[in-house]
């Protein structure tokens, strides 16, 4: 049933047995290391429980590969044989022939799968007497996009428009099955997706939008062709990612830049909340780096050039090529590890004032970090508490100033200190409403100080609302032709 003594989704060929584990309510991992999901029990009896947990399923052996050809449940990763008295030679036959069976049912789900794109694309849709109805897909086993796409999905909702926010539930993985059924189901008019294209099963009158925020293959890979429908538009989050689609063929016209926004009904000033004179970070310890066998000279060499803010695209060409990594994959997620950490150090550094920081427990194997860790705050209103709360809050990433946390501390009231380096692309427009630095000096310096403007008018200038108002612009103009 476990791996490593981990809970893995289990067929148990005991009902009991099922019940007794689900009660425990245990998690299992995913993709992502720091997401997990409910552990699933399916079980094998005659008779179903009564009154089981959501997380106990009932599924006959008979009834296995009609189930699972059709769910969008995650398939089980074990087989458990307590409390049976199946022989050595009887649970290896079984295991054999349930192997199969899954196999047999995955590809009966990608079957069912094709069949739901083929009806996708042969249904109408009106643009001139139906409110338009806006499809925006994300995936729980991402960290920060599916709130992207949940906050484009509520301003959507809040213009007056048919909105459907598709995202797994804790029994689920992303996979396509679950996503083309509701696409079907939904008919949208529009799409808005994040970091993919994904129009191949999409009807050829369906707008679509896709955000780029993140460096994807699709636009670094020069064997990667991108295939455009006259309905296909891009946002990018750098002016680099939209240099890329060009070189790719893209028209420029179908590319529009679009910063990070925040959602205004859970991010706000909220006057019933002291502000303390304290300074918070919001945000985990990446550690892309871990696991990879990097020399001291290498590590040293780089906190060098982040502590002399000496930064540079020649700096990282060389260590990438060293280690064979991408240039674009050393860049955005090696680099942006190490800055951060190197960040966080100079915050708990800072002297005169109070210190947070809050993300996942890794924050605890740094010593220097440690004793003002506070714990890991779910995505909503208790982080908009703490900003709150606190006079700063800093931001550092090596790659861009507009960053999710930016809008939301800014919405809150709590100042932007952000860091700023030779690697920045974004064009950033709000320089008086922050605080900048690009060294431990130029930080402690911020403290005590405000910015010339009220950061407010960051959250206030960009927002998913007007995100929304262009993307259906778009659209109005594309029709009336």
């Amino acid at each position: 049933m476990t791996k490593e003594n981990k809970p893995l989704d289990t067929y148990f060929f005991s009902a009991e047995k099922a019940l007794e584990i689900a009660k425990k309510q245990n998690r299992v991992e995913t993709s992502v290391k720091m997401i997990d999901a409910l552990q699933i029990c399916y079980y094998a009896s005659e008779k179903a429980i009564e009154d089981a947990p959501f997380n106990c399923i009932h599924v006959p052996l008979e009834s296995v590969f009609d189930y699972f050809s059709s769910t969008t449940n995650r398939f089980p990763q074990a087989i458990s044989f307590e409390d049976t008295e199946f022989s050595m030679v009887e649970q290896a036959e079984l295991n054999a022939a349930f192997g199969e069976i899954l196999g047999a049912a995955q590809e009966e789900r990608r079957k069912l799968s094709q069949v739901y794109v083929k009806e996708i694309k042969e249904k109408h849709l009106d643009f001139k007497d139906e409110k338009l109805r806006v499809f925006i897909p994300a995936c729980r086993e991402t960290t920060v996009m599916q709130y992207v796409s949940k906050n484009i999905a509520e301003a959507f909702e809040k213009l007056g428009y048919k909105v459907y926010y598709h995202i797994q539930n804790e029994l689920e993985d992303c996979n396509i099955l679950s996503l083309f059924h509701n696409i079907w189901k939904f008919n949208p008019h529009i799409v808005v997706n994040i970091n993919h294209l994904d129009n191949e099963h999409l009807n050829e009158n369906t707008f679509n939008f896709s955000w780029f925020q993140d460096p994807m293959p699709i636009m670094y890979d020069k064997k990667k062709e991108i295939t455009m429908r006259p309905r296909d538009y891009f946002f990018t989050l750098f002016e680099e990612y939209k240099d890329l689609l060009i070189k790719k063929g893209i028209d420029a016209n179908r590319i529009k830049h679009q910063p990070f926004a925040t959602n205004p009904k859970i991010f706000f000033k909220n006057n019933s909340i002291k502000k303390e004179n304290k300074i918070v970070f919001l945000g985990s310890d990446y550690n892309f780096e871990e696991g990879i066998d990097f020399d001291d000279s290498c590590i040293n060499d780089i906190n060098n050039h982040i502590e002399n803010n000496t930064l540079s695209e020649e700096l990282i060409t060389k260590y990438a090529r060293e280690y064979g990594f991408e240039q674009s994959y050393f860049k955005t997620f090696l680099i942006s590890s190490f800055v951060r950490r190197k960040v966080i150090l100079w915050l708990c550094s800072l002297k005169d004032i109070n210190i947070e920081v809050y993300g996942t427990d890794k924050w605890l194997n740094t010593p220097e970090v440690a004793p003002f860790y506070k714990g890991l705050l779910p995505y909503g209103p208790k982080m908009a508490e703490v900003y709150n709360s606190a006079k700063y809050s800093i931001a550092a990433h090596p790659l861009y100033r507009y960053q999710q946390r930016v809008i939301e501390m800014s919405a809150c009231d709590c100042i932007p200190v952000i860091y700023n380096c030779p690697l920045v692309s974004d064009i950033f427009s709000h320089e008086e409403n922050i605080l900048s630095f690009s060294t431990f000096d130029e930080l402690k310096e911020c403290i005590g100080k405000e910015p010339q403007k009220n950061c407010t008018q960051i959250a206030e200038d960009i927002s998913y609302e007007k995100m929304a108002l262009s993307i259906i612009d778009t659209v109005e103009q594309q029709i009336k032709g």
